[in-house]
């Protein structure tokens, strides 16, 4: 009979692997699908629904440490018994290093964007670099890194270049190159259509180069 313990869902069981590996965990809540990175001082940053740390607690596999929480004796005996890495561990990685749009690519989009008056702006290259960030990796804009500038400064913005035009113009002319060295666009359809923002923006015909039927492809 399998003891209840060593019953977990795919996220709880990458939880319990990362912190056999890396000690102490940060948990924010609130985030409808779970990411995770490591910080500086070697704990790990886990981003995700509030239930599965609460679901941790209740089975007392981890306690409350100081800022974060860690594994208690149960929690360790638990997190030994997965032999492999859980496949949620790798799909909910975030890259260690933020996304830069590069220069050549900023040049090629820079006629689309609305001459600054007044009160200068947060840097564009670092916003819509941000923007793009949250549509490849899939994030809540509050899983941002800070480096992009918050999630309140990339939210408005995209929806002001959305209203405006910007937006469609800007991604639909960011290409990079594959492996095989073909062009093709940073943030495509798909990318879009599976994050809450990009699908509503193209719902409501904000970015007409980007539709669910005719992707289009770098020529």
């Amino acid at each position: 009979m399998t003891r209840k313990w060593q019953t977990f869902t795919p996220n709880q069981s990458a939880v319990l692997w990362l912190m056999r590996d890396n000690g102490t965990a940060i948990f924010r809540d609130g985030f409808r699908r779970m990411n995770w990175s490591r910080n500086a001082d070697g704990s790990v940053l886990i981003d995700g629904p509030g239930l599965i740390r609460q679901a941790l607690l209740e089975r007392a596999l981890i306690v409350c440490s100081g800022d974060g929480y860690v594994l208690t004796d149960a929690g360790a005996q638990a997190a030994a018994a997965i032999l492999t890495p859980p496949a949620q561990v790798e799909r909910a990685h975030l890259p260690l290093t933020p996304f830069w749009l590069s220069d050549a690519q900023m040049v090629a989009i820079s006629g689309w964007f609305p001459k600054s008056h007044g009160k200068a702006r947060l840097d564009d290259r670092q916003i819509l670099s941000g923007i793009v960030f949250v549509f490849r990796q899939n994030l809540m804009w509050g899983q941002a890194p800070a480096e992009y500038g918050g999630e309140l400064a990339l939210r408005r913005r995209f929806t002001q270049w959305c209203q405006s035009g910007v937006m469609d113009n800007a991604l639909g002319h960011l290409f990079e190159q594959d492996g095989d060295g073909q062009s093709r666009l940073v943030v495509t359809t798909a990318m879009l259509m599976r994050h809450r923002s990009g699908a509503h923006a193209i719902a409501r015909g904000y970015l007409p180069t980007f539709t669910p039927i005719d992707e289009m492809e770098a020529a």
